[in-house]
C-alpha cells in the first residue's frame, strides 16, 4: 500500500482498468464460461452466448458451445482451455485487480503484469483465428465456417478491445515495477 493513497477518481489509468476488469466478470460468467457449465444451466444464461454466436457467427465460440457440430467442438479444444484458464486464473484476478485498485495497491502490479501478458497472448491467437476464418457474402456453418465482412468486423470489435486492454495492463505493470523497484533500490 502506497504511503498516502490517491483517490481511484485521481488515478485515471487504474480507473479505466478498474471500469474494464469491473464489466469483465459478468461477460465472463454469462458468456465465456457458458461451455463450462453443466446442460442444466438455466434457458435464459444459456439463451445469451446463443444470440451472440446467431448475430456474429463467431467461430471460437460457437464451436466450443458445439454449434458447429462435434467435430468442430473438438478442433477447437485449446480454445475451451482459454476459457477454463479465464474461469479459474483470471476471474479471481478481476475480483483482486478490483480491490487492489480500489486501495491504490501496490501488491497487485505483478500479478497484473502476469495476467496482461497472459490475456494479451490468448487473445491474440484468437484474433488471428477470426481473422483467418473465410469471408463470404454469406455466412456458413457447414462443412466450413464463414463470416461476412460485416460479421468480421463485430468479432475483431469484440476481441481486439480485450487484446489492448490487457497488453496496455502488462506494459503499464511491468514499468511501474520498474520504478518501484528502483525506488526500493534507492532507500536500501
Amino acid at each position: 500500500m502506497s504511503a498516502t493513497r490517491v483517490p481511484l477518481a485521481k488515478r485515471p489509468r487504474d480507473l479505466a482498468y478498474f471500469f474494464f476488469f469491473l464489466i469483465h466478470i459478468p461477460t465472463t460468467l454469462l458468456v465465456d464460461a457458458q461451455p463450462l457449465y453443466p446442460q442444466w444451466v438455466s434457458s435464459f444464461i444459456s439463451s445469451l452466448p446463443k444470440y451472440y454466436v446467431d448475430m456474429s457467427n463467431d467461430p471460437l465460440l460457437g464451436s466450443a458451445l458445439g454449434y458447429y457440430g462435434e467435430a468442430r467442438r473438438q478442433a477447437y479444444n485449446w480454445f475451451r482451455w482459454y476459457l477454463i484458464m479465464e474461469v479459474v486464473f483470471q476471474l479471481p484476478v478481476f475480483l483482486i485487480a478490483l480491490r487492489g485498485l480500489w486501495r491504490g495497491s501496490t501488491s497487485i502490479y505483478l500479478l497484473l503484469l502476469i495476467y496482461g501478458a497472459s490475456t494479451a497472448t490468448t487473445t491474440l491467437a484468437c484474433i488471428a483465428d477470426v481473422v483467418a476464418t473465410p469471408v463470404t457474402p454469406t455466412p456458413t456453418r457447414t462443412p466450413i465456417v464463414t463470416i461476412t465482412s460485416e460479421q468480421q468486423l463485430l468479432l475483431l470489435s469484440s476481441y481486439i478491445p480485450f487484446f489492448l486492454v490487457p497488453f496496455i495492463i502488462a506494459i503499464d505493470m511491468a514499468f511501474r515495477l520498474h520504478k518501484l523497484v528502483n525506488v526500493r533500490a534507492k532507500t536500501d
